[in-house]
């Protein structure tokens, strides 16, 4: 396992929900909802069909959400 991989995983192992206070929730579901809004605004944009034509050419499971 690379470093990464390795910090990421020991982060996750630590995770409590007693660490999520309101005022996180409150971020986590604004963030989630800016996010949401930003992808479907996007969806048909220049950029997002570029990214779309690049994933199918890289070798391997590369994808971009909601295209086949």
């Amino acid at each position: 396992m690379d470093e990464c991989s390795r910090r990421i995983v020991e982060w996750v192992h630590s995770y409590s929900e007693a660490d999520l206070t309101d005022s996180l929730v409150e971020t986590i579901n604004y963030l989630m909802a800016d996010t949401l809004g930003s992808l479907y605004g996007g969806f048909e944009s220049e950029p997002a069909r570029i990214g779309a034509r690049l994933a199918q050419t890289m070798p391997g499971p590369c994808t971009v959400w909601a295209t086949a």
